[in-house]
C-alpha cells in the first residue's frame, strides 16, 4: 500500500448485511476494514486501477449517502457521508491510472 490520503467512515454491503467501518483512501486503492462490532468481518483491498466507474444511489430511496464502485469483476457498494467528497477524491486518483 501507498501513503494513505483519507479515512472516511463507512458502511459496506455484504451477503446483504450492511458492515460498518473505515474505508481509507491510499494513492494506488481503497480498503475497507469493518470494525469488531460486525457479525461478518471484512478486510477488502480494491486496486485503483481495477475501478472503472463510480455511481452514486440513495439508500432508502431518498438518502443521497450511497456509492457503487464498478470493477471489471466485482461492485462494492459503500454508504458514506459527504458522498460528493469521497466520490471527487476517488475520481481524481482513479483519472491518474
Amino acid at each position: 500500500m501507498s501513503s494513505l490520503i483519507k479515512k472516511f467512515a463507512a458502511n459496506m454491503f455484504l451477503n446483504g448485511e450492511s458492515l460498518g467501518g473505515f474505508l481509507y483512501v491510499y494513492e494506488n486503492g481503497l480498503r475497507f476494514k469493518s470494525h469488531a462490532f460486525n457479525f461478518q468481518k471484512a478486510d477488502v483491498w480494491i486496486d485503483i486501477l481495477d475501478i472503472q466507474n463510480l455511481e452514486n444511489f440513495n439508500t432508502l430511496f431518498f438518502i443521497p449517502n450511497g456509492l457503487k464502485v464498478s470493477c471489471s469483476t466485482s461492485e462494492y457498494d459503500f454508504v458514506v457521508w459527504n458522498r460528493s467528497k469521497v466520490s471527487k477524491l476517488i475520481a481524481s486518483l482513479s483519472h491518474k491510472k
